[in-house]
This record gives structure tokens, C-alpha cells and sequence, in this order.
């Protein structure tokens, strides 16, 4: 086991109640934003938290992994269904390194042709 989730995510609530008692329009912020996620209700519980978990996998959130696992779970998603939106997760992450590396191509492909000569490569400096 990488993490005790359990454990964590009861240090987690700890810690985000401790915000809401120095900050509470923050905690009320945060909870307007989800509630109005869930107004319509289109999408259903069960798939808003499976998009929760492709998304904490995309921003590599601890936190919201323990929550929306539980919260998945609790909602009727199988491991199964959560293994899938995690494969969304991986896909989409590579589409993105993909997009940006087509930046760094622009990015390059702009660098100004006149340029001075090529510095020499700090670690071929080390090797001497």
C-alpha cells in the first residue's frame, strides 16, 4: 500500500476544517462551485465522480483522490468503471504532452535563424 487513504483522508478533513475556521467564505466558495455542478444533475453522481478521479489523476491531487474514490464508490462505481476513466485520464495526459511538444516544434521552428553559434553543452564542459 502506497498511502493509508483512510488515514489521510480524515488528516485532510482536519486540515480543510481548520481552513473553513480561519477562512470561512473560502469553504463556502468551494462548496457553492459543487453544488452548482450538481444542480442539474444531467451527468448523474456516479459519472461527475468518475470525471473527479480523471481529473485528480490529471492534476495529481492526493486530496482528491482519497474524496472522490470514496465518493466514487459510495455512488456505485465499479472498479471497472473507475479503471476506465483512468484510462481517460492517461490518454488525455499524453494528448496534452503531445500538444505542448508541437509548441516546443513552434517555439523552435521561431527561434531566430541568424543566430550566434551553438553554445557548448555544459555537460561536455564537465567531462574535460
Amino acid at each position: 500500500m502506497m498511502l493509508d487513504w483512510n488515514d489521510y483522508r480524515k488528516q485532510l478533513a482536519a486540515g480543510v476544517k481548520e481552513i473553513g475556521q480561519l477562512s470561512p467564505d473560502t469553504i463556502k466558495g468551494y462548496m457553492a462551485i459543487s453544488a452548482a455542478g450538481q444542480a442539474t444533475d444531467l451527468l448523474g453522481a456516479k459519472v461527475r465522480e468518475l470525471i473527479a478521479l480523471a481529473v485528480a489523476v490529471t492534476l495529481r491531487c492526493d486530496g482528491c483522490i482519497t474524496v472522490h474514490t470514496e465518493t466514487a464508490i459510495k455512488r456505485g462505481a465499479t472498479k471497472e468503471e473507475i479503471a476506465e476513466a483512468l484510462g481517460v485520464a492517461a490518454a488525455v495526459s499524453a494528448g496534452a504532452a503531445l500538444v505542448y511538444s508541437a509548441r516546443v516544434m513552434d517555439a523552435f521552428n521561431e527561434y531566430p535563424s541568424t543566430a550566434t553559434s551553438p553554445e557548448p553543452d555544459s555537460l561536455a564542459k564537465l567531462r574535460r
